[in-house]
């Protein structure tokens, strides 16, 4: 029986579809498999260039590309890092300023319906997990905490959990 996360994501089937694809991938690892032998995207292809970097033929080759320069290069992995995240809180911010919803991605959804389902009003809003997954993807790759996190977070988290590892990861510095 097929669970939700082991289908494909919308995300997943919207890049094959515009490459062409009219097969419905069976279940996730399937379609990152499909996607990973497309060709870069148009985001990898200019940050490639950017950097003076040869574009590889996969999206799979460029993606190793991207991080073996972000491993070379700590200072720009961090500062790529906290651009992107200023670039994401300022379209926030105008969006909600405009009077719309933030769009949060399938796995966010996810968690935030584990914590409705343990805690009920209780649970941390999508935002806060949002804001804690910022925090927890700027961890370690690898890291205990970093797993033990994401974790909590797929089993849900209570708006008072959230809030304390948030103000935990703030004081390490993670932010």
């Amino acid at each position: 029986m097929s669970t939700a996360s082991d289908r494909p994501s919308r995300y997943q089937i919207d890049i094959l579809r515009g490459h062409g694809c009219r097969v419905r991938p069976r279940d996730y690892a399937s379609a990152q498999r499909r996607i990973s032998t497309l060709p870069p995207s148009e985001g990898q292809v200019a940050l490639l260039a950017e950097l003076g970097l040869p574009v590889p033929e996969t999206r799979s080759a460029a993606s190793a590309a991207i991080t073996a320069y972000e491993e070379a290069h700590p200072e720009w992995a961090r500062a790529r890092r906290a651009a992107r995240t200023a670039k994401g809180l300022a379209t926030r911010a105008e969006r909600r300023g405009a009077g719309q919803q933030p769009q949060y991605n399938e796995t966010l959804q996810q968690y935030h319906r584990a914590g409705v389902e343990r805690f009920g009003d209780l649970a941390a809003s999508l935002e806060t997990l949002a804001y804690l997954r910022a925090l927890g993807l700027r961890l370690p790759r690898d890291g205990e905490e970093r797993i033990a996190l994401f974790n909590a977070m797929r089993a849900g988290l209570s708006a008072e959990d959230a809030g304390a590892r948030i103000d935990a990861l703030k004081e390490r510095g993670a932010s």
